[in-house]
């Protein structure tokens, strides 16, 4: 039952702490989809190099 207590506490401290940083959530997140996109452009590279 404690532990429930904790999880529950812990995950709406995690959820403030998103809302804070929400801003800086989005641009990262931005920038987390650009750096993938370039990551399987590179992959698509890599295996069109291999045939």
């Amino acid at each position: 039952m404690q532990l429930k207590n904790c999880i529950k506490c812990s995950i709406a401290h995690i959820l403030r702490y998103k809302r804070q940083k929400c801003s800086n959530f989005k641009q990262e997140s931005i920038n987390f989809r650009h750096f993938t996109d370039r990551l399987t452009r590179i992959r698509r590279g890599i295996s069109t190099f291999r045939r």
